[in-house]
């Protein structure tokens, strides 16, 4: 989100809070100097502790920017009951008097007491005194435009009980209670009380409508709007921190945020009380993106930039300000647009922004629309990439856009086949030049993106150790841990969480990927935006186990949720679920359909293609005549993986390879691919195809010796037991049917 910085001015510093403290320091100093007629002197509740304990709270609190009226109060009547009631009815004055006057004859007061050079708890040279004289001196900066919305402000915050004007059915209710006749109740009520119920019920149904509207009750099953209670008055320092603190819960830790429907009944009563809260509309929108909601962002968006536009500001900087305004608010548009898959108004969008940035010369807006354009359109020159993103943001010391523009730049080059020599050695590059910044965010990110590149490219060790590094790092982000205790979720996060468990279970440690799933549940339930990480990553180990256990009808079921997110994975995983069942017809007609037909929509991947083609190799491996075809699928997956550098997709090709060249009886060729990978698979490949290449190597050698010794017979029983107890541990019963038929024969 791209914001701007608006202007303090004095109704931000003198709050209704401070001038609470105003009231009650003046009374305080009334009544010590014996100025005070009903309270002459004052009487401590247990002797000079209480004055102590008054002093520091005093402290305290001039040094918040605001607080509760409650706290004030009962802090005060348990040191001084005299001082609390003298607090307490000047209170009640300025706030039952229908007109600031009181208070204006209030400050006129404090003014003249400032003036006199006796010893005094309001001596110029005091901490209270001169507390006092900044804020006179802020309230004398008040507009007369500011004066009656402050005064209503401090009615507010001093008297959060006391409800607002009964409302016509209300008055009538009361008349009935006390035996009067209705008619005579109607007559008693003003025109002027049905005018203000008639107005009420109609800005409230604006307000619901034009500044903030609804959300789905669709998206909102699980929330219990009828519970929320109304809150009490927040001054507008309080309000803002409430915005920056829930808008980084959403951000960070969107669990412990509170639920959508609640919060949005909150900002709505925030704007109701202040509708100056343009920071509210910022929390709308981000509120609405967590339940997909389009029209209620776009809505809080565009009011956003409209408050934005209105505040009052120099004429000399109003033109600027506004044309600022504009080419931002266009810039998040894009970024709406791009976030719900409205590719072409996004486009359009970041288009204006750039046509008003260049007008204005606006380098930091213009070099983040050109970046988001690079991004809607992938399939621009990459030197033109290169030459207008990367070079001028760095010259702009734009390092955040620079290093997120090479990360996604690394990663258009390595799965358009780049060497991984040189992908790695670029985002070295962009390591080190963020290192030197403070951008902790950015390195997690890395690690992060490091580790699924190496997982792509087969080196499972390696992305084993990026990913601790990524989860590592976010434990020593001091900035991060000291606003979110438990750790702050991220897209990086939770991307490492999911390349972790997928991982371990690949390795075999199932205990450990099913806790680590149970934490990543809990760390990203299922009303936070990275939910849809572990969601897939979830049905993917689902999908893998279920057809290792013969479990087609969950299968099958793991494979819808699989589709929602991927389309090209969702029917890779059909084909195998179909192979599984022996329904190799149809299975044939699912890989044709996502090599032919799906890839006039959108590029296929270059690994689903490869998986694609050795699973139809492996569909005609098993017919005799069917062996040449066989071959030149396996072949085309390897001509793929070597032009990608898929290590497991080539080790994986080499072992079906070796597996139909025995069918041939070409034991030397089938030795001889088997070599080519031996240490490729045992150094960096997962613990099934590690006991596939021991299975389709005893072959090898029971087909070459027809009568092997005792020596080499003992070593391939003890290599097929650990084979036996690895697939019994990574539940897989038909390899375990396999091995067991081997050694019987």
């Amino acid at each position: 989100m791209f914001t701007l910085s608006g202007d303090t001015s004095a109704h931000d510093h003198i709050t209704p809070h401070r001038m609470s403290l105003l009231i009650l320091i003046k009374n305080y100093a009334d009544i010590c100097d014996g100025k005070n007629e009903q309270h002459p002197r004052m009487v401590w509740i247990n002797d000079w502790t209480s004055k102590r304990h008054l002093d520091r709270c005093l402290l305290s609190w001039i040094q918040q920017p605001d607080g509760s009226f409650k706290d004030i109060v009962k802090t005060v009547g348990s040191c001084s009951k005299v001082l609390c009631s003298a607090f307490t009815d000047m209170i009640d004055k300025i706030c039952n008097y229908q007109s600031f006057a009181v208070l204006e004859n209030f400050i006129g007061n404090l003014s003249v007491g400032l003036l006199e050079e006796k010893d005094s708890i309001l001596h110029k040279r005091g901490l209270l005194g001169q507390f006092c004289r900044r804020m006179l001196v802020y309230h004398e900066r008040l507009a007369f435009c500011e004066i009656q919305p402050f005064f209503d402000s401090l009615v507010k915050y001093c008297s959060p009980q006391i409800s607002s004007r009964k409302s016509l059915s209300e008055k009538l209710m009361d008349k009935q209670k006390k035996n009067q006749d209705p008619a005579d109740a109607i007559s008693t009520v003003t025109l002027d009380d049905m005018d203000l119920e008639s107005q009420s019920e109609m800005d409230s149904k604006s307000s619901r409508e034009s500044i903030d509207p609804e959300l789905k009750p669709s998206d909102l099953k699980s929330e219990k709007c009828d519970d929320f209670e109304s809150c009490e008055y927040l001054t507008q320092r309080q309000a803002e921190y409430f915005f920056s603190q829930q808008a980084a819960l959403i951000e960070g830790k969107e669990a412990e945020a509170l639920s959508p429907c609640t919060l949005q009944l909150k900002i709505r009563q925030l704007l109701m009380n202040n509708p100056e809260l343009t920071q509210a509309h910022y929390l709308s929108y981000l509120n609405n993106l967590r339940v997909k909601e389009f029209a209620g962002a776009m809505d809080s968006l565009f009011m956003f930039f409209i408050r934005h536009s209105s505040k009052p500001c120099n004429p000399k900087e109003a033109e600027d300000s506004l044309n600022q305004t504009h080419r931002f608010a266009a810039l998040n548009l894009a970024l709406l647009h791009l976030k719900f898959g409205h590719k072409k108004a996004a486009i359009a969008a970041a288009k204006e922004a750039i046509s008003l940035a260049q007008l204005s010369n606006d380098l930091v807006c213009l070099q983040n629309a050109v970046s988001l354009i690079n991004h809607l359109q992938p399939n621009s020159n990459q030197h033109k990439f290169t030459e207008n993103i990367i070079k001028p943001a760095k010259k702009q010391s734009l390092l955040d856009l620079a290093f997120t523009a090479v990360q996604a730049h690394m990663k258009k080059q390595a799965l358009g086949g780049e060497n991984p020599c040189v992908v790695f050695r670029t985002l070295a590059a962009a390591d080190a030049l963020q290192s030197t910044h403070p951008l902790s965010y950015l390195m997690s990110m890395s690690f992060a993106h490091k580790a699924s590149l190496w997982r792509m490219y087969g080196k499972r060790h390696m992305a084993l150790l990026y990913c601790q590094m990524a989860l590592c790092l976010q434990t020593t982000d001091n900035r991060r841990c000291q606003i979110f205790q438990n750790g702050y979720n991220s897209d990086d996060i939770a991307v490492s969480l999911c390349n972790l468990l997928e991982l371990l279970h690949e390795e075999g440690f199932q205990a450990a990927s099913n806790e680590l799933l149970n934490h990543v549940k809990l760390r990203f339930p299922l009303n936070s935006s990275q939910n849809h990480l572990w969601r897939k990553s979830e049905a993917c180990i689902q999908h893998k186990l279920n057809l290792r256990l013969r479990r087609h009808t969950d299968a099958s079921q793991a494979e819808l949720v699989i589709q929602g997110f991927s389309k090209q994975e969702g029917l890779l995983c059909k084909a195998y679920g179909l192979a599984s069942k022996g329904e190799k017809l149809k299975s044939h007609g699912a890989l044709m359909k996502l090599l032919t037909k799906e890839t006039q929509k959108e590029e296929l991947n270059p690994e689903t293609k490869c998986k694609a083609l050795i699973l139809l190799g492996d569909l005609l491996s098993g017919n005799v005549g069917e062996h040449a075809s066989s071959f030149k699928y396996y072949l085309d997956a390897l001509t793929i993986a070597h032009n990608n550098y898929f290590n497991s997709e080539v080790v994986i090709i080499y072992l079906k390879l070796a597996q139909l060249q025995l069918l041939t009886n070409s034991v030397d060729m089938s030795l001889a691919s088997l070599k080519c990978v031996q240490f490729e698979c045992w150094s960096n490949s997962s613990v099934q195809l590690c006991n596939n290449f021991i299975m389709v190597a005893v072959r090898a050698i029971a087909k070459k010796e027809t009568k092997p010794n005792t020596i080499l017979l003992d070593l391939i029983i003890q290599e097929l037991q650990k084979a036996q107890a690895a697939f019994e541990d990574f539940q897989s019963p038909v390899r375990k049917r396999d091995i067991v038929y081997m050694l019987a024969k």
